[in-house]
C-alpha cells in the first residue's frame, strides 16, 4: 500500500483514480465486468436448459473476458487487456452464431461497437471486418439473401462510423 498524505491507499482507491484518468482502463473494466457477468449468466442458463456445449462457449468467453479484466488491473496494460477482450468477443459472436444460429448474431453487434472502444482503431476495424466475413460466410445464420445483406451492411455501417468517429 501506498502513503498518500499519511493516509494508506489500497488497490479499491489505485482502481477509483485510474478509472477517473483512463477512459480505455475504465472501459475494459467496466465493460469486461458487466459482460463476463451476463455471460457467465448465460452459461448457467444454457447449462440448465441441456445445451451443454453453449454453455461451455458462453463459461469460456466469461472466464477469457474476465481474465482481461484481471490483467489490466493487476499489470495496468492497457492495450493488450484490450486487445485480448476484443479478439474474445469477436471470436465469441463467430463461434455463438455458428453454435447457436441467428440467436448469436446479436452479439456480434454489440461487438461490433465495443471493439472501438476497447482499443485502436485500425485493430478494431480488423476485428470488426473478420467477424463480418465469418459470420457472413461460415455460418448458416441467414435464412435469405436480404438477411446477409441487411447484416452485411449495418455491420459495415457501425464499423464505418466506430473507425471514423
Amino acid at each position: 500500500m501506498n502513503s498518500n498524505g499519511g493516509r494508506k491507499t489500497g488497490w479499491l482507491d489505485y482502481l477509483k483514480a485510474r478509472m477517473a484518468n483512463d477512459f480505455q482502463f475504465a472501459m475494459i473494466v467496466v465493460f469486461g465486468l458487466v459482460s463476463g457477468s451476463v455471460i457467465a449468466g448465460f452459461a448457467v442458463f444454457r447449462l440448465l436448459t441441456g445445451h451443454l456445449v453453449a454453455a461451455g462457449l458462453n463459461a469460456l468467453i466469461s472466464g477469457l473476458v474476465l481474465g482481461a479484466v484481471a490483467y489490466v488491473i493487476t499489470t495496468g496494460r492497457n492495450q493488450p487487456a484490450g486487445v485480448a477482450f476484443v479478439l474474445v468477443i469477436t471470436l465469441g459472436a463467430f463461434f455463438s452464431t455458428l453454435l447457436v444460429g441467428t440467436t448469436g448474431l446479436s452479439w456480434s453487434f454489440l461487438a461490433f461497437w465495443i471493439n472501438f472502444v476497447l482499443t485502436d482503431r485500425r485493430i478494431a476495424l480488423a476485428a470488426n471486418l473478420m467477424m463480418l466475413l465469418l459470420i457472413s460466410f461460415v455460418t448458416s445464420a441467414f435464412d435469405s439473401t436480404l438477411a446477409l445483406a441487411t447484416y452485411l451492411i449495418t455491420g459495415l455501417m457501425i464499423t464505418v462510423f466506430g473507425f471514423i468517429f
